[in-house]
């Protein structure tokens, strides 16, 4: 894998159920979404949740991972799940602010997931 975005990427996409996930090259990636893709022969796009609001939006609502914007002048991104701060980020790490920011939910709704399928008592 070529960048951290393409890793969380490819993560949260596994842990969404997509399989046989690969890359295509400049963070593109493809494989079977869960519900398959009969008409695209099985593969279809995976989302790039770090690279576009317009795939981090719906995902964000989803999971109710939003953005505390008060603290984004101070340089850091705070993603809060019902009121609660679930990941931060340095904003100077990445290419833009949004970047930032997509790249916070995404990692905050990965984390969110892992915790739901480690097995109880690990």
């Amino acid at each position: 894998m070529s960048s951290p975005c393409e890793s969380a990427n490819w993560r949260l996409a596994t842990l969404l159920g997509w399989t046989e996930i690969f890359s295509v090259g400049a963070g593109a990636l493809l494989g079977t979404p869960p519900g398959g893709a009969p008409d695209s022969r099985g593969q279809a796009a995976v989302p790039d949740w770090c690279g576009s609001w317009d795939a981090c939006g719906p995902l964000m609502v989803k999971h109710a991972c939003f953005p505390k914007l008060s603290l984004l002048e101070r340089g850091l991104v705070y993603v809060l799940r019902n009121g609660v701060p679930v990941g931060s980020l340095a904003i100077a790490d990445f290419p833009s602010r949004d970047h930032a920011v997509r790249t916070a939910i995404v990692y905050s709704i990965i984390g969110r997931l892992n915790a739901r399928t480690k097995p109880e008592g690990a």
